[in-house]
């Protein structure tokens, strides 16, 4: 990958953002179990071809800065970003868990994911973070470490004090846990070897599929619209889920309908490194352009 710095930002952020993992052959990491095997195998296959600016590292660069805080200051009853790894099938997996805490009979341990994100994205599932974080668990089982509980917390990095009086479900603090069900053994080691088939293949034989929805983010919203009898031009409100959308109605008055709306595939748009070598996401935008010159 280059990295260009187009907005002439400081040097020292920029050799902050420019450090590199070199892919390994038969190496995985967890991160990369969960990516889409697509995205995965056309990021390796057009590393040096990719090309994205310094300011694009600005998320990761917060995570990290947290991360590297909070390891700093882990405690004497923790273990903190613990390299762990796994032989499979001539494979090597390996993960780094932000932070397990040994509970008060020093026997299980409290796993603990740290998470820098925004308020708006506590709305939405997040498959994603409940299959990382069980694999981290796995990889600790894995390594005679028995975890009885998982979480993540969320530090919300636009949170608003201002919105406090005005949304009683607004978070309470810019600090927000999120409990993660914990898989059993079974479970996870069955959803570890079923992604390493997948990427296998489609790093040594190109043999992968198409990103499905949920993996390109293409989100669903739900517009509540009302039923007055006149004319409507605009929704009285768009939300988040169903639920919400369900909630809003059942407190109105008045009768509304409410109706999904199909989002666009917002990874595919601005979070895929691999996006401009992908024939998924070229070949709907060029149906795009013939639909709008039609």
């Amino acid at each position: 990958m280059r990295i260009t710095n187009r907005y002439d930002l400081p040097a020292s952020y920029v050799r902050a953002v420019s450090v590199q993992r070199v892919a390994k052959p038969y190496t995985i990491s967890v991160t990369q179990l969960i990516k889409p095997p697509q995205m995965l195998a056309l990021e390796l296959a057009h590393a040096d071809e990719i090309v994205k600016d310094a300011a694009d590292f600005i998320d990761m660069f917060f995570g990290t800065a947290v991360h590297h805080l909070l390891d700093h200051f882990g405690g004497p009853d923790a273990e903190s970003e613990k390299v762990l790894v796994w032989e499979q099938d001539g494979w090597t997996i390996h993960g780094t868990p932000d932070h397990a805490e040994w509970l008060d009979l020093g026997e299980d341990a409290l796993l603990t994911d740290w998470k820098t994100t925004k308020v708006r994205a506590l709305a939405y599932d997040k498959p994603e973070w409940e299959q990382q974080v069980n694999l981290y668990v796995h990889l600790l089982r894995l390594n005679d470490v028995s975890v009885s509980a998982c979480q993540v917390w969320a530090f919300l990095k636009d949170w608003d004090k201002t919105k406090l009086g005005s949304d009683p479900e607004y978070p309470r603090a810019p600090l927000c846990l999120v409990l993660v069900p914990l898989w059993d053994a079974m479970t996870a080691h069955e959803f570890m070897l079923e992604r390493l088939r997948l990427h296998a293949a489609a790093l040594a034989e190109g043999a992968y599929g198409p990103c499905a929805p949920e993996e390109r983010w293409q989100r669903s919203t739900w517009a509540v619209w009302s039923e007055n009898g006149k004319p409507q031009t605009r929704a009285a409100r768009v939300l988040a889920t169903e639920d919400e959308a369900e909630k809003w109605v059942e407190a109105a008055s008045g009768e509304y309908r409410i109706e999904e709306r199909h989002g666009e595939p917002l990874r595919c748009q601005s979070y895929c490194d691999a996006a401009a070598f992908c024939g998924q996401w070229g070949s709907e935008r060029l149906q795009e352009a013939a639909a709008g010159v039609a």
